[in-house]
């Protein structure tokens, strides 16, 4: 079969964004049937059980998990995308993710399950998150059409392979999403594609703000076994509106670097993608810790950072800096001052993070 036609959905073939070394294999991604996207809701009125959800089927009965005679009324919808491998019964981040927000502020939170998905090959995943985020667009518009949701109001908070499924929603809605922010967007196989219709992208929500944490330079990568042929799991160019390099981006203090640590660790998936998944930890003290904000420094590069180069008064300019994390929002207003450029800051290697060090 050399190319598959979903409904609503789009065309594939396997010339899709096919490069001969950043992507050399690309497959056919499965039905929207079989990776069954799933979207729970969740409210401050029903924070722990939520309502499960399909796209297609948005029930009336979704009033009931909400404070809003309306449903979702004028409030933040907030939408957390996982990435490879993740699902709903190991990745407790997410739930974390979730607490965290509503304790933040009084929104809905959607969890987005598309584990049916994301298994191996990284291939085989990449491909199926084309799939998804066409399938987001359209849960998203069904929630326009029949309870007035206003894109303005969405914030979708992707990881990895979620993030790219992010700007593939936000596409599809023409980037009238309010806000998407990237954690660690998924750099094997799309860095060094130049077609921003690939990726994540500025022009897929109103504001686009990314926490790099893992970031390697562009490289060629042997496929089928990219995630492990990988050093570093996320995207090292800038790919929003405003990005952020905490530690240089790279590898995030307290977490170790070793396989062999790995392997004796109890949870070695958790040691193995430590420094990919430590922008979600960071995002998650910045809703929870508000006594130090983490303000990073515009600058070219970490070493000059690291050399006190860029460490400029904030208030002789105000796009030398900007604060990380959910607060990111504030420097929206400078967006295309600040697009294309990096923002460095330390943290700690243990919560909260953002404590002077």
């Amino acid at each position: 079969m050399s190319q598959v036609s979903y409904p609503g959905i789009g065309v594939f073939t396997h010339n899709d964004y096919w490069h001969k070394l950043y992507r050399p294999i690309v497959m056919l991604p499965f039905s929207p049937k079989r990776i069954n996207t799933l979207f729970k809701l969740y409210s401050r009125k029903n924070p722990i059980n939520g309502l499960l959800v399909k796209q297609g089927s948005v029930p009336i009965i979704l009033s009931n998990c909400t404070s809003d005679t309306n449903g979702v009324g004028d409030k933040p919808v907030k939408f957390i995308v996982h990435g490879l491998l993740e699902n709903k019964y190991l990745s407790k981040w997410m739930i974390q993710l979730k607490d965290a927000l509503l304790s933040y502020e009084d929104c809905y939170v959607f969890i987005v399950d598309w584990s049916d998905g994301n298994s191996l090959p990284y291939e085989q995943a990449i491909s199926n998150t084309r799939v998804v985020g066409p399938v987001m667009a359209l849960f998203i518009s069904e929630l326009m059409d029949k309870y007035g949701l206003q894109t303005k109001n969405v914030h979708i908070i992707g990881h990895s392979l979620g993030s790219h499924i992010a700007g593939y929603a936000g596409q599809r809605l023409n980037g009238t999403v309010g806000r998407i922010t990237g954690l660690d967007p998924a750099g094997p196989q799309f860095e060094g594609l130049n077609n921003i219709d690939v990726r994540l992208d500025p022009t897929d929500a109103q504001f686009v703000d990314i926490i790099h944490s893992n970031a390697e330079k562009c490289r060629p990568l042997i496929p089928l076994i990219s995630v492990i042929d990988s050093n570093g799991y996320g995207y090292f160019e800038t790919l929003g509106h405003l990005d952020f390099y905490p530690n240089g981006g790279e590898h995030q203090p307290g977490c170790s670097t070793e396989i062999i640590t790995s392997l004796l660790s109890k949870n070695v998936l958790r040691q193995l993608f430590c420094d990919h998944q430590r922008s979600i930890l960071y995002y998650m003290a910045s809703l929870t810790y508000q006594t130090v904000k983490p303000i990073s420094h515009l600058c070219t590069n970490n070493n000059d950072y690291k050399l006190g180069k860029c460490r400029k008064d904030c208030q002789l300019n105000i796009i030398n800096c900007a604060v990380m994390g959910v607060d990111a929002i504030q420097s929206a207003k400078y967006k295309s001052e600040t697009m294309g450029k990096k923002y460095f800051l330390k943290t700690g290697s243990l919560y909260p993070y953002f404590k002077k060090v």
